[in-house]
């Protein structure tokens, strides 16, 4: 018989769009349902070869997103611990969210798949995918919701 699943730290990767912030009304909800915490994480991606004056432009980069994570963790309509952090990456936005979920130790990512074109996935491989076969933890992959056909 199974017991119920319980979640004690979702992570949920956002990039600001509107499916991402249907990732985090969800894993509000569900984290309301298992007394969970939540954190907010934001990946940019730094190219390895980055000028140095590159990092005064990334710290102001970093403490905007870190504001926009704050103004979407006030929207979070359950009474849940969510915490916001960015996170810099040379490796990719993939690395970035595994990195930050071993860090974090989280049991459950929830994402929702990046909208790009099919030349945008050819060049640069399906995040959602890649984030699948290779996450430390459970990945919920939430879409948008479809409307109803009559």
């Amino acid at each position: 018989m199974l017991s119920a699943i319980t979640w004690k730290h979702i992570l949920v990767p956002v990039d600001f769009s509107e499916h991402s912030q249907q990732a985090v009304q969800i894993a509000a909800y569900l984290a309301g349902q298992c007394a969970a915490r939540i954190t907010l994480l934001h990946v940019l991606e730094l190219p390895a070869s980055a000028p140095v004056e590159a990092g005064q432009a990334m710290d102001a980069t970093l403490k905007s997103a870190n504001n926009c994570l704050d103004e979407l963790a006030g929207d979070v309509p359950t009474p849940v611990v969510c915490d916001v952090s960015s996170y810099l990456s040379t490796e990719g936005v993939v690395p970035g969210i595994i990195e930050a979920a071993r860090e974090y130790s989280v049991d459950l990512i929830i994402i929702a798949p990046h909208q790009s074109s099919w030349f945008r996935r050819i060049i640069h491989g399906n995040h959602t995918e890649d984030l699948l076969n290779r996450a430390p933890c459970a990945v919920l992959v939430v879409g948008s919701p479809k409307p109803a056909s009559h």
